[in-house]
């Protein structure tokens, strides 16, 4: 058995940077056993071994594997139900508590559900965090707390709930000396993982500051290029959706005035 940790368990939030549950972890008592895992459960169901999502998501936890050895430490990454995993860790680990960033799509609050309920019968903290969104469930609804269906007055309510804190940067990379000390362990290879190679041609995740400026002038002309194709890295978590809404902001509206539309 190994010295006792806390675990931080990557999902769509694949960056050290500005991560909500990863600050956490990182400010909890005890060292941060940074995991990923290869879910088999969903990898076994993908049609195409030449998947350019498995690819990307490769990659970004190579990314991070690098960054990761900087400060002494490794990502852990297993292939295998998340049960197995945890099943691993806790054999391998005093793990108290597991941190994490919420997920809700269907297969994943089922799949937190399980995970939650093992790591309780082992007496193991399971901690969640919102992290991928602005705002989630239940912090937009209607004065008679239903969902809207519409969009502007939505968009309105949603520009009412903007404050000061709504963006809030962490800072993770004060932290970084939290992260638990480990010799670097092997990330399993695209063909380990059941895979083939296939080229990513991945946009940049550079934020494009010109085009958020002016992108009510040219939003409604397909001609340009008028999106900022960031939609990728959002969807996996390798940016972080505050720092593009502080940028919008900036490029933009001062605050006073999203609240007041």
């Amino acid at each position: 058995m190994e010295d006792k940790v806390s675990i931080f368990w990557f999902r769509r939030d694949l960056r050290l940077y500005d991560n909500e549950g990863l600050w956490w972890a990182l400010n909890s008592q005890l060292p941060v056993l940074p995991v990923f895992i290869f879910d088999t459960d969903i990898l076994d169901k993908l049609p195409n071994t030449q998947d350019t999502r498995v690819a990307f998501i490769h990659e970004a936890i190579i990314a991070l594997q690098k960054k990761l050895i900087e400060f002494g430490s490794t990502l852990h990454v297993v292939k295998g139900t998340p049960l197995e995993a945890f099943s691993y860790f806790t054999s391998s680990y005093q793990v108290h508590k597991v941190f994490t960033n919420r997920d809700y799509e269907p297969y994943a609050l089922s799949r937190d559900k399980l995970v939650k309920n093992y790591l309780s019968q082992k007496g193991i903290l399971f901690e969640e965090y919102k992290d991928q969104v602005i705002f989630e469930f239940g912090e937009i609804l209607k004065e008679d707390g239903s969902p809207y269906t519409v969009y502007t007055p939505y968009s309105r309510k949603w520009k009412s709930k903007v404050n000061e804190k709504t963006f809030e940067i962490r800072a993770t990379e004060s932290y970084f000396q939290n992260f638990y000390k480990q010799n670097q362990l092997d990330i399993p290879s695209l063909s380990a993982l059941g895979f083939r190679s296939v080229k990513v041609d991945t946009p940049s995740s550079d934020i494009p500051e010109l085009l958020i400026r002016n992108y009510h002038e040219t939003r409604n002309y397909p001609g340009l290029k008028g999106t900022s194709r960031l939609s990728v890295h959002l969807r996996f978590g390798t940016i972080s959706i505050r720092k593009l809404a502080v940028l919008a902001k900036r490029q933009n509206l001062p605050l006073h005035s999203l609240q007041s539309l």
